[in-house]
């Protein structure tokens, strides 16, 4: 929901809610067509390395899947933080990178990434969250290992150039 609602400020629309989760969106008319460039995903920049995916909520892993493959990347999804820590633990491929969501049912971002952290101090984590950097985001970067933050919901080439400048040459 909290993506939603960014979307909705974003675009100067307005909801008008109805009972229990039903509600109603009023998007402005767009009075010019925006045509996406078809070639922008040629300036992306490609990569190598395998990415463990962390959220609860699954459009956000299979478009940073499909992102982050068709860019070069080896990419492993886990739905919550016990799923997460069981396929790191199984796993035979060396992870180079665990994008976390914060908040998840189960096990949250935080008791995953102090567990990840025990198994590999040197792991490197990115922060994934629709929250912002708010206090819970500032203390966990406080660690060693978290390597930066991305606001969900993210655009193809914001997820392109974060992880590639946390992994510059995986």
């Amino acid at each position: 929901m909290i993506t939603v609602y960014r979307k909705i400020r974003i675009s100067q629309a307005f909801c008008v809610y109805g009972r229990g989760s039903i509600f109603t969106l009023h998007l402005p008319v767009v009075e010019k067509y925006v045509r996406e460039d078809v070639h922008a995903e040629k300036r992306l920049p490609l990569g190598k390395g395998t990415i463990l995916v962390v959220d609860d909520e699954e459009f956000i892993r299979s478009f940073a899947k499909e992102t982050l493959e068709r860019l070069g990347y080896h990419v492993i999804e886990a739905s919550n933080g016990i799923e997460a820590l069981d396929i790191y633990s199984s796993t035979d491929s060396k992870i180079d990178l665990v994008i976390l969501d914060l908040i998840m049912p189960k096990m949250g971002g935080d008791e995953t990434f102090r567990r990840l952290k025990i198994g590999d101090p040197h792991l490197k984590v990115l922060i994934a969250s629709g929250y912002g950097i708010g206090e819970h985001a500032k203390e966990i970067m406080k660690d060693s290992g978290v390597v930066g933050f991305i606001q969900k919901p993210f655009t193809i080439s914001e997820i392109a150039e974060t992880v590639k400048s946390v992994l510059p040459s995986v």
